[in-house]
């Protein structure tokens, strides 16, 4: 994110939405963010799933003031009928 509009940082939303200005200083450089998925398909009918989101439980925004979910992981069970 290279620009975000003043309204951000400035009054009155700033007294509503705060940080966003520190939250930018502090990840100018940018961050790495990675999913994971791995299934295996036990027969024709079954079939298991690991999902795992933001495997580094890195905290960042892809807008300002909207700050993605930690670390989630799932097992996922599908059977067919």
């Amino acid at each position: 994110m290279e620009n975000i509009d003043a309204a951000f940082i400035q009054l009155p939303l700033s007294g509503f939405v705060q940080g966003v200005s520190k939250a930018r200083e502090a990840n100018l450089k940018g961050n790495t963010v990675m999913d994971l998925r791995l299934a295996y398909q036990i027969n024709a009918r079954m079939k298991i799933a690991l999902v795992v989101s933001n495997i580094l439980n890195v905290e960042y925004m892809t807008r300002p003031a909207d700050m993605r979910p930690p670390r989630l992981s799932v097992i996922q069970f599908n059977y067919g009928f």
